[in-house]
């Protein structure tokens, strides 16, 4: 975790009622239909994307799940971003000016969060920094940019004497570059 790490976990609670109100004011009483692209090399985007098609169902979203090759994956969602809903593990460590490029794959465009990163990098102290980094944190969760769903759980068994391996490693790659045995 980042020092600058800002909890917004609970600025959306779960709240079917509230989703439904929504729904409605946004025009959709009786909601749409829509497809969700989920890459075939990972299993938990397929079970995850049943689970959100269940539960988007309750509010009126119908969701056509279409299970993708990686190739296809990369080459139609990431890289010419012809999707409406898709699914990735995203947790990569300190990824947070992905949203300052409104050309990634997301498409997410605010002068507002531009504006705070490039203030958050010339910050000249900590106090400063975790300031402007915190407030990117809370334009990602305001403007609803993409959802964190779950982490994916990394267990990890090794021998005793290996040192710097970090224990809650938060993506699928794994940097060793910092891990040693111990003599």
């Amino acid at each position: 975790m980042t020092p600058y790490y800002k909890d917004m976990t609970g600025r959306f609670p779960y709240d079917l009622e509230k989703a439904k109100d929504l729904m409605a004011q946004a025009g959709y009483p009786n909601g749409f239909e829509a497809t969700i692209k989920l890459p075939a090399i990972y299993a938990y985007a397929q079970r995850a994307g049943e689970v959100i098609a269940d539960m988007l169902d309750q509010i009126g979203i119908k969701l056509k799940i279409e299970v993708v090759e990686w190739g296809y994956w990369l080459d139609r969602v990431f890289k010419q971003k012809d999707f409406e809903l898709s699914m990735i593990g995203h947790a990569e460590p300190w990824d947070i000016g992905i949203y300052a490029n409104p050309d990634y794959y997301f498409q997410y465009d605010s002068q507002e969060f531009q504006d705070a990163y490039a203030k958050a990098l010339k910050a000249p102290n900590e106090v400063e920094k975790a300031k402007w980094f915190g407030r990117c944190q809370e334009l990602v969760a305001e403007d609803a940019v993409n959802g964190f769903l779950f982490l994916t759980p990394s267990l990890s068994a090794m021998k005793v004497g290996l040192m710097g391996w970090w224990e809650n490693y938060p993506t699928i790659a794994l940097d060793c570059t910092e891990v040693w045995w111990k003599k």
